[in-house]
């Protein structure tokens, strides 16, 4: 079943084409993470779903109820699309307490005070903020207010969650924490959600699919293995994964640092210019005289200036198209 289904929606601010003709398809309990470089789209997609940004033209479908259409004149408020929204700034509100802040949709919503009581108070014990019950946002952490902006989005149940790069303000020492504290709500109501970050590895963390864009088209919809493994094009090679494109005459190979292996008797050659300890394993900055190549080895053993030998064990091929066409 579809939750939310979008089709050829676009955005435009005079010349400037922000979205362009986006379609796209959310289904039940999914985790969608949108993943892109700053500037192509995400958060205005994002807008364009929540009902906070009217689009130029398409549609919006929730539960097979239209939300937007520009051709029938139809514009679902936000607050009727019945749909949480995490903001990357927290949006709280100042003068408000901690639980004035998380009761303020229910009020619009016109609960019953014990209701929105009961409501709170469970929430606030699963944020682990209880005892900040009455402070105001000015006296929180980073951390603690994002856990109450999320505590606010899913307070009335919402059947699908929006975040929009939730975790940029929080260092990274809680963002493990927070994802998981994020899935576990998600999982608990059911819902899906659409995650926006710019952050590759938080992607993957998150999604069970990621759709890449690219000023404001998508480029690729898949696993975050198909995304990985199976780049479409060059810059979802290059953006995802670290790879690098090889143009070897007419065909474009993506490699991975840990698929060129260092040989003495390899059949490529080249100069370090440059070594990275990763932690776990140091990168090699190699030049070819075509490219620079990364190289994924065990140790620190190799030294800048040295030349060494290697073979490209495994590539995938990419079409060799424009990157800015829909894929």
């Amino acid at each position: 079943m579809k939750k939310l289904e979008i089709n050829k929606i676009s955005v435009a601010y005079n010349d400037n084409q922000v979205l362009n003709n986006i379609d796209m398809v959310v289904k039940n309990n999914q985790r969608l993470v949108i993943l892109g470089p700053s500037g192509c789209g995400k958060s205005t997609l994002l807008k364009v779903i929540a009902g906070l940004l009217k689009p130029s033209s398409g549609e919006v479908f929730f539960e097979d109820k239209i939300l937007f259409s520009k051709n029938k004149g139809i514009d679902i408020l936000p607050e009727k699309r019945e749909m949480g929204f995490v903001f990357q700034n927290y949006a709280l509100w100042p003068h408000m307490t901690v639980y004035d802040n998380i009761a303020y949709p229910l009020k619009v919503r016109h609960w019953s005070k014990d209701k929105i009581k009961n409501r709170i108070n469970n929430l606030l014990d699963i944020m682990n903020l209880s005892e900040k019950k009455y402070g105001k946002p000015n006296e929180l952490s980073g951390g603690e207010r994002q856990r109450v902006a999320l505590a606010r989005a899913l307070a009335f149940y919402p059947k699908m969650l929006l975040l929009d790069e939730p975790l940029a303000n929080v260092d990274a020492a809680l963002k493990t924490q927070l994802i998981s504290l994020i899935l576990e709500m998600c999982d608990n109501l059911k819902i899906p959600m659409i995650y926006v970050t710019h952050d590759q590895q938080e992607a993957f963390e998150v999604a069970d699919s990621i759709a890449v864009m690219r000023e404001g088209k998508i480029l690729q919809i898949g696993t975050p293995k198909q995304i990985y493994s199976e780049p479409k094009n060059e810059f979802v090679a290059e953006f995802v994964g670290n790879s690098m494109v090889i143009n070897d005459g007419k065909i474009k190979k993506a490699v991975k640092p840990q698929d060129i292996k260092i040989h003495p008797k390899g059949r490529c050659r080249g100069c370090v210019k440059r070594v990275v300890y990763k932690g776990n394993c140091c990168h090699l900055h190699v030049d070819d005289n075509k490219k620079d190549i990364v190289i994924s080895v065990d140790s620190e053993e190799y030294k800048v200036g040295e030349n060494i030998r290697f073979d490209i064990q495994k590539a995938h091929i990419i079409e060799d198209t424009n990157d800015r066409e829909m894929m």
